[in-house]
């Protein structure tokens, strides 16, 4: 079995979350430090609610580095528009397209499908 990729790691630190639509505050998500490396905001980040196996199943058989679309909807956050820190979020259900290299999630490219 292939050692877990480290951009997966931070693709799961990222983008995934297992914390409800309802319970997910984006303010305090986006303003812990792995989202703040600089210091500085990051002007945009979605979550998928969700846990990590179905988002790696859409990379199940992609091989090399390419982008795949989900074949599920997930609920999702975006957050964005930071003033001072403090996020504007919306929520959505919808697909998901990812970049996949050697059969694990590493990109976030756009909601919807690829």
């Amino acid at each position: 079995k292939p050692k877990e990729d480290k951009e997966w790691e931070k693709f799961k630190v990222k983008h995934i979350t297992s914390q409800s639509v309802a319970d997910f505050n984006c303010t305090s998500t986006m303003n812990n430090p792995d989202f703040t490396p600089d210091g500085q905001c990051k002007p945009i980040n979605t979550f998928i609610h969700s846990n990590t196996g179905p988002v790696k199943e859409i990379c199940r058989r992609a091989s090399g580095r390419v982008n795949k679309s989900s074949t599920q909807q997930f609920p999702l956050t975006t957050c964005k528009n930071p003033k001072r820190c403090k996020y504007s979020q919306s929520n959505e259900t919808n697909y998901i397209c990812i970049t996949c290299r050697d059969n694990y999630p590493v990109h976030f490219v756009k909601i919807g499908k690829c």
